[in-house]
């Protein structure tokens, strides 16, 4: 399985939670793409509120929480 950052789709996560039901691996493999995408979302949305709202405290704050 490549890691491809940013193409996953819905699908690809459908089908890895249907392999994990009886692997380790591919339940931590889940976790992780679950994970990367809360992670991913959190610093779209950091982002738009520093360049729209000029709340430049969200970085920092961020930072730390996702560390």
């Amino acid at each position: 399985m490549s890691h491809r950052h940013g193409t996953e789709s819905i699908s690809d996560k459908v089908l890895l939670w249907a392999m994990a039901k009886g692997s380790m691996n591919a339940k931590t493999a889940f976790l992780h793409n679950i994970t990367d995408a809360g992670v991913t979302l959190a610093v779209l949305l950091g982002g738009a509120a520093i360049y729209w709202l000029e709340w430049n405290w969200v970085d920092p704050s961020s930072t730390c929480r996702s560390g």
